[in-house]
């Protein structure tokens, strides 16, 4: 949220422009995008939308949480819904451009609320991935 208030003050037209643009060229649908491509995808967005307030030790901070949380960003991606994501995005950019902080906070703390709670599933399943077995296969 205190990056967000920066931006609000900081953030130039034309780079919130960039950064709508290419949500655009990203779009809610995989496109038939690997994983990982997409993870990189979100990952983009996130350090291009904070690499807009000017304050290099919040996109330090922002990188080692993205390594950290990569894991749980694969499983989330690898579940295909990212229509809702890409929507609060685009909603926060928006208000980001009309210097409209009451929207931007209101839109990141629904994004972050429902995020957690999506964590938390994704967090879930792909430990149940790793740790339980599928179906046992009889051997022979």
């Amino acid at each position: 949220m205190a990056a967000v208030r920066l931006a609000i003050r900081r953030a130039k037209g034309e780079d919130i422009d960039e950064l709508l643009a290419f949500l655009d060229s990203t779009g809610p649908d995989p496109g038939g995008r690997s994983v990982v491509e997409l993870v990189r995808l979100d990952e983009t967005f996130h350090e291009r939308l904070l690499g807009m307030f000017g304050n290099v030790e919040m996109l330090r901070v922002l990188a080692n949480v993205n390594a950290r949380i990569r894991f749980v960003r694969w499983i989330d991606m690898d579940r295909g819904d990212r229509t809702s994501t890409q929507v609060e995005h685009r909603q926060a950019l928006v208000g980001l451009k009309q210097r409209d902080e009451t929207a931007c906070v209101e839109v990141l703390e629904k994004h972050i609320d429902r995020r957690l709670d999506q964590i938390t599933s994704a967090l879930k399943e792909g430990y149940a991935q790793i740790y339980m077995p599928r179906a046992a296969v009889p051997i022979p």
